[in-house]
């Protein structure tokens, strides 16, 4: 992984809840209907608004949760979408940040495949689904824990 030490524990493994800002401005983590495949939840980007599927949990487990699901690579390759599912303790439902001293954000890293989740194309278009992609500490791998949803290092949690 260019840049970045050796991956450690979610930034607040003894618990947090609120929004995950993406560093690009405005853009917030977000579960919505996945209206063009199947039945259940997609994470993806939409402006920082607040509301339910803004509010995120991070147990302590290394899970990220929204409405009591987990966020979850459903595959490996690059490309693959994130979603929202049971929890299981599946590998695809376990979360890592980069620890990159010094750099406000963090990369969530699912190190069964060794990939980042990534907003493409650093979209600013609502209900964009996040996907898998190599770790590059590049601006759409970067997310910040409790933030408002502007670039910058204020409510970022470090590791």
């Amino acid at each position: 992984m260019p840049g970045a030490s050796a991956s450690t524990g979610l930034p607040a493994s003894h618990g947090f809840s609120g929004r995950i800002a993406s560093r690009v401005r405005g853009e917030c983590l977000s579960a919505y209907p996945n209206y063009h495949n199947r039945p259940g939840l997609i994470a993806g980007t939409a402006r920082c608004a607040g509301g339910f599927g803004q509010a995120w949990v991070l147990p302590g487990d290394n899970t990220i949760r929204s409405g009591g699901r987990c966020l979850d690579a459903a595959g490996t390759a690059s490309g693959t979408g994130v979603v929202i599912a049971e929890c299981d303790g599946s590998g695809g439902q376990f979360w890592e940040t980069d620890d990159v001293a010094g750099i406000p954000g963090d990369e969530l890293l699912n190190p069964r495949p060794g990939k980042c989740m990534t907003d493409p194309r650093s979209s600013r278009v609502n209900d964009t689904q996040v996907l898998l992609s190599p770790c590059n500490r590049s601006t759409p791998q970067i997310w910040y824990f409790g933030a408002s949803g502007s670039s910058g290092s204020s409510g970022s949690l470090s590791s």
